[in-house]
């Protein structure tokens, strides 16, 4: 079992904000390292890929056995094609039949990898060749043009216990084999399970005051805050 985790420094609107402290000096990236290591993962089949040419980010791989993979500055941003990334990444490891637990730092309430992975032979067993992190939506949803998504107005109204579930991504980890995410070019599958982790709060951080709100909101889950 192999780990990516593609680690971005540049943002426009949160400077540096995977590697700046987050919670007890612990940054987005280091909350997400133990969690990793917690869940049993080997730190040498860590690959972490990043644009940083300062050494921070190598120098946190090297702290935790890591590896550094350096990534162009073109594959950076917001409008850069998933599938070029990850073709990218993907040639500087080692081309081997290691699955790929594909992590995001970006929620560190997400911790469930030892789940994902337990289950994994199974779900394959059922014909599915990923699993996504996700959660189970149950709210009454209505597109921008006011036309519901999964109810009806009226005497067709549900309410929401029985509404059709809906999934949202987490975009904290996807489960896959080498050679489904090679042919996809992405780290979703032709066939994925989704995995619902409903007691898992998500976490957007896109502006400064998100940064500190999420921060204190984990401090205080975590018993450090209030």
């Amino acid at each position: 079992m192999k780990v990516l985790i593609p680690l971005q420094l540049a943002s426009a609107r949160v400077k540096m904000k995977n590697i700046r402290p987050f919670y007890k000096e612990m940054s987005l990236f280091d909350i997400k390292a133990r969690q990793l290591i917690n869940a049993d993962l080997n730190p040498s089949k860590i690959y972490i890929s990043s644009e940083d040419r300062e050494g921070k980010v190598e120098s946190l791989c090297q702290q935790y056995g890591f590896n550094f993979l350096p990534r162009k500055q073109e594959l950076t941003g917001n409008a850069i094609k998933q599938s070029e990334l990850i073709g990218f990444i993907l040639k500087q490891i080692p081309s081997d039949n290691d699955d790929i637990l594909w992590v995001q730092v970006t929620n560190p309430l997400f911790d469930k990898f030892t789940i994902m992975l337990d289950s994994w032979n199974k779900i394959q067993n059922l014909g599915f060749d990923s699993i996504v992190a996700t959660k189970t939506i149950r709210h009454h949803l209505i597109s921008e043009s006011g036309i519901p998504l999964n109810f009806n107005f009226g005497n067709w109204h549900k309410v929401s216990q029985d509404l059709p579930k809906i999934y949202e991504i987490l975009w904290s980890a996807f489960l896959l084999k080498r050679s489904t995410i090679e042919s996809n070019q992405y780290h979703i599958g032709t066939k994925p399970y989704y995995m619902p982790f409903d007691d898992i709060t998500t976490i957007d951080i896109d502006t400064e005051a998100d940064f500190e709100l999420a921060s204190k909101y984990y401090a205080i889950l975590r018993g450090g805050g209030g």
